[in-house]
């Protein structure tokens, strides 16, 4: 096993050596990604090594150490971020009244960034593991673990992926909101003004810790870090959440842009507004919220 470690070059460390938290971007033309570190290994790991060694990165202690099995990471293949594939849930934006009566007004909307909420300080809102990950690259010959930490030139609107409770919505202090009655239309309308490169939307997985284990073929380069180790997780990163999250039910749309993004944007994408329908009253039963609409399969909120 060698671990390569970031520096001026990548130089080549005994495995039991501690993990640098000292990083550098993948690609800095468009500071894409943050590689942390870089383990080789022998093919053929069991899942259980799979996590111990991921688990190894994420905690940045020595490879070799013992950790107790309550640290060990989940495993997520990228075939199970349901792209193609969208649940029977409605996608629900919730939001203040200002916000919701801005966007039915002329389209006014606030994407964030992955950078906005790693800083963000409200306990649901923010996240500091945001695009913070593992990616586990293995074929017949080696396996190799990055560390890496993506999302620095995307941006992201967050959904909820059920019917809200009132509780949830009152942690928020949300008051209002509307569903996305056409997903791909919404998404589209909003790429078409942002000029976006990629688009993806998924409801968001939830494990312990981001480890996405991928095939590649006999003749893949371990030897060299490049930003096609980001091809072949083609965002779906940017779809896993951690486990003390879940109750969040997210549904994420992401857009990739050319260059790296910091802060969060906001535009007006009037087309948007026709593939939404405002939610316009509840009635609450048993702290469940339910929604009635004149419209079949719409949802509606005071």
């Amino acid at each position: 096993m060698i671990m390569l470690e970031p520096g001026n070059g990548f130089a080549i460390q005994s495995p039991d050596e501690q993990i640098d938290s000292t990083s550098k971007f993948l690609n800095k033309s468009n500071q894409s990604a943050v590689f942390g570190a870089y383990v080789i290994c022998n093919p053929n790991l069991t899942d259980q090594e799979i996590r111990t060694y991921a688990s190894h990165l994420i905690y940045r202690v020595p490879i070799g150490s013992p950790l107790p099995l309550v640290t060990l990471s989940d495993l997520t293949y990228p075939t199970e971020i349901l792209f193609s594939k969208m649940n029977q849930d409605p996608i629900i934006k919730l939001g203040k009244k200002e916000h919701i009566d801005s966007f039915f007004n002329d389209g006014t909307i606030q994407l964030g960034t992955f950078e906005y909420y790693r800083r963000f300080q409200h306990t649901q809102v923010g996240d500091a593991s945001e695009g913070f990950f593992v990616q586990v690259l293995r074929n017949s010959e080696r396996t190799s673990f990055t560390l890496l930490q993506g999302g620095y030139n995307h941006y992201v609107f967050c959904c909820f992926n059920d019917v809200p409770t009132y509780m949830m919505m009152n942690e928020f202090n949300y008051n209002d909101g509307y569903e996305i009655i056409d997903i791909k239309g919404f998404q589209t309308a909003i790429s078409k003004v942002l000029g976006a490169m990629e688009q993806r939307v998924a409801p968001c997985l939830y494990r312990k810790n981001n480890v996405l284990v991928s095939e590649v073929p006999k003749d893949y380069n371990f030897d060299q870090l490049s930003t096609e180790q980001l091809n072949i997780t083609s965002l779906t990163n940017l779809f896993v959440k951690n486990l003390e999250y879940a109750d969040q039910k997210e549904f994420r749309f992401v857009w990739r842009l050319p260059s790296k993004i910091v802060e969060p944007i906001i535009i007006k994408v009037p087309e948007a507004i026709k593939f939404c329908s405002r939610l316009e009253k509840t009635v609450i039963l048993n702290k469940r919220t339910k929604f009635h609409n004149v419209t079949p399969n719409l949802v509606g909120m005071i």
